[in-house]
């Protein structure tokens, strides 16, 4: 290697970690207080209700694996030390239903958004599950935040879920849901 460079890629040398290189993993503390609050989604059941492969229920738990060997937590070639950042993880919500998973979802955003809104920086970062948690997770942070924020919603997922409702069902659908949801409660209710 090159002086002052550091090897950083998960899943490598996992274990073998010097006590000056230290790893996210270590950084996550319990709770519902930090910068960045973790939250997991264990459910996929919309999944299987729209004739997909189940088995994302899995995702916060493989998740949560890669991300304790993810480091580095400072990087000396950028400049950029992260152990500043404080990192919880709240947990998952492990429903008995589709429908009280998405309650849970949707209760458990808001009160982690509303905690974090007298932090300059907060983050709640949902990982799923089935891509059905898009529509309550956005929704929790929207009934936190009220109607005149500006937010920001990332969804990394295989493909974009904006399509028309099939049979009345949202679990397909999440973000044309949420988008057709925002534009009725803010546009047609200005209208009436």
């Amino acid at each position: 290697g090159f002086p002052g460079w550091t090897l950083c890629l998960p899943g490598l040398l996992a274990g073998a970690v010097a006590e000056d290189d230290p790893r996210l993993g270590g950084h996550i503390q319990e709770g519902t207080h930090g910068d960045i609050v973790l939250v997991g989604y264990a459910c996929d059941e919309g999944v299987s209700r729209n004739g997909g492969r189940p088995g994302a229920k899995r995702g916060p738990e493989v998740f949560r694996e890669r991300l304790a060997r993810t480091g580095c937590m400072i990087n000396m070639e950028l400049g950029v030390d992260l152990s500043d950042i404080t990192v919880s993880d709240a947990g998952d919500v492990r429903p008995d239903s589709l429908e009280s998973g998405h309650e849970e979802l949707q209760a458990l955003v808001r009160q982690v958004t509303e905690l974090g809104s007298q932090k300059e920086h907060h983050c709640c970062l949902v990982v799923g599950g089935g891509n059905d948690q898009s529509f309550p997770n956005a929704s929790g942070l929207l009934e936190a935040l009220g109607s005149d924020c500006h937010v920001c919603v990332i969804n990394i997922d295989a493909h974009l879920d904006a399509r028309p409702l099939k049979d009345g069902k949202v679990c397909a659908v999440p973000l044309s849901f949420l988008a057709w949801t925002w534009w009725y409660c803010h546009v047609l209710k200005a209208w009436t």
